[in-house]
């Protein structure tokens, strides 16, 4: 059967054929009239199923770029597409979910070139900004009633170092929340000091160049915790970031003659970075 037999059936059925579609079926071989024919027997879907599914169309691919980006399109690239529609619906996504989840895509839409995703961004960095600080504070008033209360004290410096990932802070007030938290991490009674806390402790020590004072937090945790393969670690990364290239043998040389629990992962780790020091 021709193509173009087909047309004028099409057309009592109320499904016309486009130019393009003439021609594809035609470029078809064998099997373009067989093609054109099941097209033009189809029934045309009605108005409120053609609505239905353009809505459905539309809502899906919101919600996957604004809920579940993590499976398709990653938030920063949708952040880039253009339409503006689409952006201010993703960041009314965000903000109506925990903004303090997103800080760092946030951050990263504070610059975007439309001014409305832009306005929003920066409003919502600042509103958390402002609750954090509210809560640091509501926190401090707490202490200053019961200062001998070491789990609001711990619970407030659990508070301080997300404040400080957050990227909220920069230059002198990020220094000055660092060595804040510093003084409460030494204000921990050394038999309720966690390793969480004393790791925490010691990135913030050396983050702070206070070589010295990591390396004896990290010492008093391998006596505290003599079997635990994060106590090794710890020091590990501490010679790592000093370059103590001769502690690092004298560790290894002590991790020799000791009992540790080690994971796969864990004496991988280790094994690496003692392979590298003894090769150097």
């Amino acid at each position: 059967m021709s193509i173009l037999a087909v047309m004028p059936l099409a057309a009592a059925r109320g499904r016309r054929l486009s130019a393009a579609q003439v021609l594809f079926f035609m470029l078809l071989p064998v099997f373009g009239a067989a093609a054109a024919v099941i097209f033009a027997l189809a029934k045309e879907p009605s108005e409120e199923q053609r609505s239905h599914l353009m809505r459905a169309e539309k809502q899906e691919g919101i919600m996957t770029m604004a809920l579940g980006a993590e499976k398709s399109v990653p938030l920063e690239e949708a952040l880039m597409i253009n339409s503006p529609r689409v952006r201010r619906e993703l960041m009314l996504s965000m903000l109506r979910s925990d903004p303090r989840k997103h800080l760092d895509l946030l951050a990263f839409a504070r610059f975007n070139m439309d001014p409305e995703t832009a306005h929003y961004a920066t409003a919502t960095l600042t509103e958390v900004q402002r609750q954090i600080q509210l809560e640091m504070q509501k926190m401090q008033a707490d202490l200053s009633k019961d200062p001998d209360n070491t789990s609001i004290r711990i619970s407030y410096i659990q508070l301080m170092d997300a404040y400080i990932k957050s990227g909220l802070l920069e230059g002198h007030l990020l220094d000055r929340q660092r060595l804040e938290l510093k003084t409460y991490l030494d204000s921990i009674p050394q038999e309720v000091m966690t390793q969480e806390l004393a790791s925490l402790k010691i990135r913030n020590l050396l983050t702070l160049q206070h070589a010295a004072e990591a390396r004896a937090c990290g010492m008093n945790m391998l006596d505290r915790w003599p079997r635990d393969e994060k106590s090794w670690l710890e020091m590990i990364g501490i010679y790592v970031e000093t370059h103590d290239e001769k502690g690092m043998l004298e560790l290894k040389d002590l991790a020799g003659k000791s009992i540790v629990d080690w994971s796969a992962s864990g004496r991988e780790r280790a094994q690496y970075f003692w392979g590298a020091v003894s090769r150097s």
